[in-house]
């Protein structure tokens, strides 16, 4: 039940924001990529189980999706340019960590807009924490934003690493999915 209530509760956190762009674009066309931000700086985001190496599976997540399309990943000369930030929820705040995310996508009216529609206008009766990724992908030649998308979950209290990293990659490969149709 927490698992269907959180699903509703981020569902409406980005996919009907009428101030955030979620651009649908695909991968046709492409065929390298790489992160926006070098990976291997030590995110520094508050309250957020980001460390350096929950932030490396994210990224080798992204990375094995893109492979697994075709898409060569890590090249410098790159077709497209991948970003991605952590947002973090409770029945009080809203916290995020866009140190992976770049600059010129407005990450704090992400976070606004999720904290409006997660916690001021929650319905949820039940405490609860929950995290969400999103992912956006630009079109290196002019910067512009091709896609946007997220996943969310509820997190778990300690989850065993394996248990952690499968549900991460499930997350990234939620978020992905649309952009490889």
């Amino acid at each position: 039940m927490k698992s269907i209530l959180s699903t509703i509760f981020i569902t409406g956190l980005l996919a009907s924001c009428s101030t955030i762009d979620l651009p649908d674009g695909s991968s046709k066309g492409y065929l390298t990529a790489r992160f926006a931000v070098t990976p291997n700086s030590s995110p520094s985001g508050p309250g957020l189980e980001d460390s350096p190496e929950v932030n490396g599976v994210i990224q080798e997540a992204i990375g094995k999706q893109f492979q697994s399309h075709g898409i060569s990943f890590g090249s410098s000369e790159t077709q497209l340019i991948v970003a991605y930030m952590l947002i973090r929820q409770d029945n009080v705040s809203t916290t995020m960590n866009n140190d992976y995310f770049g600059y010129g996508r407005d990450s704090i009216a992400i976070l606004d807009e999720a904290h409006e529609r997660g916690v001021i206008k929650n319905k949820r009766p039940d405490e609860f924490e929950a995290g969400a990724i999103v992912i956006d992908i630009l079109d290196a030649k002019d910067n512009q934003l091709i896609y946007r998308h997220f996943a969310k979950r509820d997190l778990l209290d300690g989850a065993d690493t394996a248990t952690r990293n499968a549900r991460i990659n499930e997350a990234v490969a939620e978020a992905l999915e649309p952009f490889f149709r």
